[in-house]
């Protein structure tokens, strides 16, 4: 990354203790934080969230990529616009074929909408910065949930900020078998996690909210 403030730290999912970790990733300090058992995604988010230092916060799960530039591009436009603090920027999925080339199933690109939003997650976890001043015990990551944690945690947010978009494409979300619940259809588990993220979130709905969806 361009970007040169940046503290690097590995969630120990399995508990095991078992990556081998140094205390560097190219130039930027890492550490390796743990809770000493599994950890579902809910509870990794919330262990990094609660170990964090820096001012923002970016998740990357570790089959995905970030180009070069993305740290930087989210950081210095939330630095040049202090109205906002979530930024996020354009997210190209791609899967791997048996002949190794690779195939772009969709690009996340798009404006924001809060009320879109509330049906639909077109944020992937690494796409959004976020100040870690919003996150707290009324905001952190639904550790019931077992799929679409992202998109519960992101609904949160709207509540406390704007997000900026960074009409850029930085990021990569590679897509295989166990991932991709945002782009691949048909799947019981997205179907199971949609029906419990919904079930949370309809009681909390305002009247303008439900305005706006029919609308």
């Amino acid at each position: 990354q361009i970007y040169r403030h940046i503290e690097v730290m590995l969630d120990d999912v399995t508990g095991q203790g078992q990556m081998v970790v140094q205390d560097r990733c190219s130039t930027f300090p890492l550490r390796q934080v743990s809770r000493g058992g599994h950890l579902n995604r809910g509870e990794a988010a919330n262990l990094g969230l609660a170990s964090a230092r820096g001012d923002f916060v970016l998740f990357l799960d570790d089959d995905d990529w970030l180009l070069p530039d993305h740290v930087d591009a989210l950081a210095q436009a939330l630095l040049r616009s202090p109205g906002f603090q979530a930024a996020y920027a354009g997210v190209t999925c791609r899967h791997q074929l048996a002949d190794g080339s690779w195939e772009t199933l969709r690009t996340f690109n798009e404006a924001h909408d809060p009320t879109r939003l509330l049906l639909e997650n077109y944020l992937p976890i690494h796409a959004v910065m976020f100040a870690r001043a919003l996150v707290g015990e009324a905001v952190r990551f639904d550790e019931t949930l077992q799929v679409y944690e992202d998109w519960d945690f992101w609904i949160q947010l709207t509540g406390l900020t704007d997000f900026l978009h960074v009409d850029r494409l930085t990021a990569i979300y590679r897509i295989a078998e166990q991932s991709g619940f945002g782009v691949r259809d048909g799947q019981p588990e997205a179907l199971a996690g949609l029906k419990a993220l919904l079930e949370k979130w309809r009681p909390r709905w305002t009247l303008d909210q439900l305005v706006a969806i029919s609308l």
